[in-house]
Formats: structure tokens, C-alpha cells, sequence
């Protein structure tokens, strides 16, 4: 059996992660390519939009589990200030902070998923240290991703700030 080196396994990691960014990304700009007046384009758009739910989620959910593999594998450090990579929606309207294995986790055993394609003031990893608030956009893309499931007959419902789980994903220490 093949026993794949921190080198490779990041790399694995590092590629899934730019298909996706690449994928949801390019979703903002692709409505501004269809036009509901053109017969084509609007076909073009629903085979597009049906070809980014199958690919985009096939993909992310892939990436889950193999972080989740990892995480259960290595001790990984993961060193931010604010341990928030979404929130989890109760059915009694409590909300709970969730942590990066905690957002593998609700990828991987969800029913359903969606993709809220947001827009911010400020910039999704802004944390008014690492320079990225200093700039004179004032629009930023900033993509969520809603995921549904139960536990124990009762549903929960989960948004997850993509951008600032996949920048925490590309910066894993692997070894």
C-alpha cells in the first residue's frame, strides 16, 4: 500500500480548493452572460447552472471528507483568532459559532446544499490585521454555503463562509 507524503497530500488539497474558488467565483459573473430576452443563452445558463451544483458540491464534499480524514489522522493546529468558519441554525432559532472540523463535518453529512452569493462591505478575511481592510474597494464577493441535515430527527441548517474555510484550507501546516 501507497502512503501518500504531506507534499502530495497538499497539493491534492491545494487543487480542489482553486477548482472550487474558481467554480464559485465564476458563478458570480456568469449571470451577466445570460440574457432572459435570448432563447440560447437561457438554455446555456440552465445546463451551466445544473453542470456548477453537480461539480461544485461533488468537489467541496470531497475536499470535507479528506480534510476530515486528515484532521483525524494528525494533530493539525489550526491557529486563528476568530474559530468561526459559519454558524449552525437551530430549529429554536439558537445559532452556534462552528469550528473547522465542525464545518467538515456538517459538508460531509448534509441533505441538501446552496450557495448564497453574497456581497460585503468588507473583505471576508478582514481581520483588520492582515491588511486586508486596507484598500479603496468597497464591494467585496463573498460567497456563503448553506448546507441541511438532521441529527436525532432534528434538522439543522448551516452557513458557512466559504471563502474563509477554503484560505484556512490552503494554509493547513501538513507535513
Amino acid at each position: 500500500m501507497i502512503k501518500l507524503n504531506g507534499f502530495e497530500i497538499q497539493n491534492s488539497i491545494e487543487e480542489k480548493c482553486w477548482k472550487l474558488s474558481a467554480y464559485i467565483l465564476s458563478q458570480y459573473d456568469f449571470q451577466y452572460l445570460s440574457h432572459p430576452a435570448n432563447e440560447y443563452w437561457c438554455i446555456f445558463e440552465n445546463k451551466f447552472k445544473e453542470s456548477f451544483t453537480t461539480v461544485f458540491f461533488k468537489e467541496l464534499i470531497e475536499l470535507a471528507g479528506l480534510l476530515r480524514a486528515l484532521l483525524d489522522s494528525e494533530p493539525l493546529i489550526i491557529e486563528i483568532e476568530d474559530n468561526s468558519f459559519g454558524v449552525l441554525k437551530k430549529e429554536t432559532g439558537e445559532t452556534i459559532k462552528l469550528s473547522y472540523r465542525e464545518v467538515c463535518n456538517k459538508i460531509i453529512h448534509a441533505i441538501s446544499y446552496e450557495v448564497k452569493f453574497n456581497f460585503s462591505e468588507r473583505h471576508p478575511l478582514d481581520n483588520t490585521k492582515n491588511g486586508y481592510g486596507e484598500t479603496a474597494i468597497t464591494e467585496f464577493k463573498n460567497p456563503k454555503i448553506i448546507t441541511q441535515g438532521s441529527l436525532k430527527g432534528k434538522q439543522w441548517n448551516t452557513e458557512i463562509d466559504f471563502l474563509k474555510f477554503i484560505d484556512q484550507t490552503m494554509n493547513l501546516p501538513i507535513q
